[in-house]
């Protein structure tokens, strides 16, 4: 009997190491100034991903230069820092991440530059349901996977269609700007 009940505890270890080296490639940070949003985050996600939280964006900048983040989800504001410029800012350093708004505002211009300048992936109104966070999560989890193999094949071809599809982007971008002029 002991011999089994030990089996068992070891195989229930192997079995949480190998999901914790797992979702180690899949981490999502979650940065909301209320700690009650980062727990539900938090009990939302644990079991299938590698999950941190950050009630400011100094702490949320921090884990970004200490580890491989996947997908970062964002409030839009921060006290008075700007979760839209932040995410401006680190996706610019970390290409390969893949972000989330989540916002209070419905104004859809907001969401509409945000998306269209590439600074975004998803853009969420609160309040969302559960299950909207859960597919948005799982898309940017698949978005950070192409990205991630983009910039690791550094194929020429690869390279071209991330080129294509930015140039794209700011083609939008400029045709939204001429419009509120």
């Amino acid at each position: 009997m002991y011999e089994v009940n030990r089996m068992i505890k070891e195989q229930q270890s192997l079995a949480k190491t190998s999901a914790a080296l797992k979702n180690a490639s899949q981490t999502i940070l979650f940065v909301d100034k209320v700690s009650k949003h980062l727990r539900s985050f938090e009990t939302l996600f644990a079991d299938r991903f590698n999950v941190r939280t950050a009630e400011n964006l100094p702490d949320a900048l921090k884990i970004l230069d200490n580890e491989p983040v996947a997908v970062i989800a964002c409030d839009s504001t921060l006290a008075s820092e700007e979760g839209a410029e932040f995410l401006a800012a680190v996706k610019h350093r970390f290409p390969a991440l893949v972000t989330i708004f989540m916002s209070d505002s419905k104004d859809a211009s907001e969401a509409i530059r945000l998306i269209n300048d590439g600074q975004i992936f998803r853009y969420l109104v609160k309040p969302f349901p559960r299950q909207a966070l859960v597919e948005a999560i799982e898309k940017a989890i698949q978005k950070h996977e192409e990205l991630r193999l983009v910039t690791k094949d550094g194929s020429a071809a690869a390279q071209r269609q991330l080129s294509f599809s930015q140039m794209m982007a700011d083609i939008r971008r400029r045709r939204e700007e001429k419009k509120f002029y």
